[in-house]
């Protein structure tokens, strides 16, 4: 599939409106997503298991700069990556920086 010249414009654009409106507002001021669905069975699942296994969540707890966390979510990516488009990990790693962004 070939892109044309617009299609490019019109993807940078709108990623760009992306970056800017998380960056529109200051630390702690993002508003609430209120279209935030309740977990999924697998997501609950996957959360129960971090909860239950205290040596995963101390070594998660030891990623403590930007570097560390970009290798560890590539690993992470890569895993559950492979049933998802790029499209769909990239918004899920958008509304990811809105809830990280509002709880700052």
């Amino acid at each position: 599939m070939k892109v044309t010249k617009s299609q490019l414009k019109q993807f940078i654009k709108e990623e760009l409106e992306k970056v800017l409106e998380i960056e529109k507002f200051p630390r702690g001021e993002y508003p609430a997503v209120a279209d935030e669905p309740k977990q999924k069975t697998d997501v609950a699942r996957a959360a129960g298991k971090l909860e239950k296994t205290p040596q995963l969540g101390a070594m998660l707890q030891k990623i403590d700069n930007r570097v560390e966390l970009e290798q560890f979510l590539g690993v992470l990516l890569k895993a559950v990556g492979q049933k998802l488009g790029p499209a769909d990990v990239r918004m899920a790693l958008m509304k990811a920086a809105k809830v990280a962004a509002s709880s700052q």
